[in-house]
């Protein structure tokens, strides 16, 4: 209601959820599912750390997101967010969850800006949601793919 007196939109993922305990209640059940089929590892807060993660362990997939994960602005290697260091492992699975630049303006160098646009971050891009899409069986695999050409 107060929302609507002060003439604010009330945040959409709250109407989904009646009371603070559902919501406490659903929070529980994401956290239990991620503790029990996810293995995270701690925070990592420099490329050794990233590197060095990569080195001891091993990694079925890796997921970046997500929202402005790739605005150069709030990293110091925005090529990590890339998986720059992953360019030349094909055994792990590269995935990118809801993923933004987080603004309409450009904020690449002209550097950054040529770098990935590179071949080989297109053709990974490529190469590997069309692997995806072909060990799912989808016929569309091809039509995406060079859908997602820039």
């Amino acid at each position: 209601m107060l929302h609507y007196l002060k003439g604010t939109p009330k945040p959409l993922w709250k109407s989904y959820f009646s009371s603070k305990k559902e919501q406490d209640y659903i929070r529980q059940d994401i956290t239990t599912i991620i503790d029990t089929y996810i293995n995270k590892t701690p925070r990592l807060y420099s490329d050794d750390a990233v590197h060095a993660a990569f080195k001891q362990n091993k990694f079925d997939a890796v997921i970046v997101g997500s929202d402005q994960c790739w605005r150069p602005k709030y990293s110091p290697n925005i090529y990590t967010y890339y998986l720059d260091f992953l360019k030349d492992n094909k055994d792990i699975k590269k995935l990118a969850y809801a993923a933004s630049f987080g603004t309409d303006d450009w904020e690449y160098t002209e550097e950054q800006t040529v770098d990935v646009k590179s071949p080989m971050f297109l053709l990974n891009r490529k190469s590997d949601v069309k692997k995806i899409l072909e060990d799912e069986r989808m016929a569309s695999a091809s039509f995406l793919t060079n859908a997602l050409s820039i």
